[in-house]
């Protein structure tokens, strides 16, 4: 193949400028001239050659129907530019006497080839950043659609300087512009038609004022139930905004108790006063915050925005929906004490325990008081009680100790069921965390000079 169509295809991609996301009109010349010289392409092959109207007709139909609208709302773009038909009458026209010359002088073969890929890109498969270009024009009116019909990308917080360590994914229109926030709490900004647009997510994480140690002995499901009943209530929410108040809803997003809270607030910039209608979504990741505000603007602070918010919202909802928050490959527990004796807080039922870490110890010791604190609860019964037995400890001495199961505790926000102890008589028994619970913990490393144990998830 002597690459005829390809070359045609590329003219047709960059004849127009590469200031895309600067110039709107820019990049609805190459959006106009890009179908222009499809359309003309096909219409001469079928003219030219009948033996490929049938592929041409399907070929036809697959760009109405996947990006019918995108030219049509180029053009009625362009329209508000004076002259601009004047302006672009010379290239279309050089542009349709290469189109000619190519066909004209073509093999069969050439053809054929040209409309397999030319049937590849009506299926989405366009060259960046002409993609972005269709798109934004495809998509102009109902953005949501973009989302739902797969032409996106995603994003990942991780490692970002403003993220905290912490990590969010989402996912966000292919047509949207991506650039780091220039707040010093915004991790990213997303703006819509290409940067063009009026209608902006920004995503921001803060840390809330728990520390994991106040935290460290609640289950997430503890936590995630702290902030949805406690927390998360309309006159907290209401400490985020500035502006016009307009409504409160409790929600869950990424599997987490959040809220979304929407108001108005006129800004001004530049001289020029903005009027933006915001959607808050902020959910939180144990000890922080992740905002993700979608936002929609205009110019006029008269005007009514309920109609874009309509054509909006879906959209932002669609992107909240596919946040993840996912689990760290690492998670690790704060010891405290001393350089000799490090101290392991765990939750047994309701209460509270400092325990001795000792990696000595076969099974781990509690006094008789917790299980008698766990009868008299019901949180275990006699059937809990395993026996007794006589152990020698490092002094030399035998004691008689009994041994029983309990069904759960608690380190680190960690659920660990099935826990045997070893459990001892005596008003100043101190617990031990021995190697049958450190044995189900996982444990990647024990950094005793830094007061810390590694673990890994599974």
């Amino acid at each position: 193949m002597r690459k005829k169509y390809f070359l045609l295809l590329l003219i047709i991609n960059f004849s127009f400028g590469q200031a895309i996301k600067q110039d709107k009109s820019i990049r609805a010349s190459m959006v106009y001239g890009y179908f222009t010289g499809i359309e003309t392409t096909l219409a001469k092959i079928s003219e030219l050659n009948p033996n490929f109207r049938s592929e041409v007709n399907h070929l036809n139909l697959l760009l109405t129907t996947n990006f019918g609208q995108s030219k049509k709302n180029a053009i009625k773009y362009l329209n508000g530019i004076d002259n601009w038909k004047d302006e672009m009458k010379q290239r279309m026209d050089s542009l349709k006497q290469l189109i000619e010359t190519n066909v004209l002088f073509s093999t069969n073969e050439e053809t054929t080839k040209y409309l397999e890929e030319l049937e590849k890109n009506l299926k989405g498969n366009i060259s960046s950043p002409m993609l972005e270009n269709v798109l934004s024009f495809q998509y102009e009116n109902q953005p949501s659609k973009e989302f739902s019909n797969g032409y996106t990308y995603t994003f990942n917080s991780k490692g970002h300087s403003k993220s905290k360590n912490t990590e969010l994914i989402l996912t966000i229109p292919k047509s949207w512009s991506s650039q780091e926030g220039k707040q010093p709490n915004v991790i990213q900004l997303f703006t819509s038609d290409c940067g063009n647009g009026s209608s902006s997510i920004s995503v921001m994480t803060q840390e809330m004022p728990y520390s994991k140690e106040e935290l460290g002995n609640l289950t997430f499901e503890e936590i995630d139930k702290l902030y949805k009943e406690d927390i998360f209530t309309e006159e907290y929410a209401k400490n985020f905004i500035e502006g016009k108040f307009i409504s409160y809803k409790p929600m869950n997003i990424a599997g987490r108790a959040g809220f979304l809270i929407i108001y108005e607030v006129i800004k001004e910039k530049m001289g020029m006063k903005i009027k933006m209608r915001n959607n808050a979504y902020i959910f939180h990741d144990m000890t922080y915050l992740h905002f993700i505000n979608c936002g929609i603007g205009t110019p006029n602070v008269a005007e009514n925005l309920e109609e874009k918010v309509a054509e909006i919202n879906p959209l932002f909802f669609m992107i909240v929906n596919s946040i993840v928050i996912p689990k760290k490959n690492t998670d690790v527990i704060n010891l405290k004490g001393t350089e000799y004796q490090k101290i392991v807080d765990i939750k047994i039922a309701d209460k509270s325990y400092e325990f001795i870490l000792d990696t000595g110890a076969s099974i781990s010791l509690i006094g008789k008081n917790i299980i008698a604190n766990l009868l008299e609860n019901g949180i275990i019964t006699n059937r809990n009680f395993l026996g007794k037995d006589y152990i020698q400890t490092a002094d030399g001495k035998k004691h008689l100790v009994e041994f029983w199961n309990v069904p759960s505790i608690i380190i680190n926000g960690k659920k660990i069921n099935d826990v045997d102890f070893t459990v001892m008589e005596g008003a100043n028994i101190k617990p031990l965390l021995g190697m049958n619970i450190l044995n189900k913990l996982n444990i990647y490393k024990i950094d005793l000079e830094n007061y810390k144990i590694y673990l890994k998830n599974e």
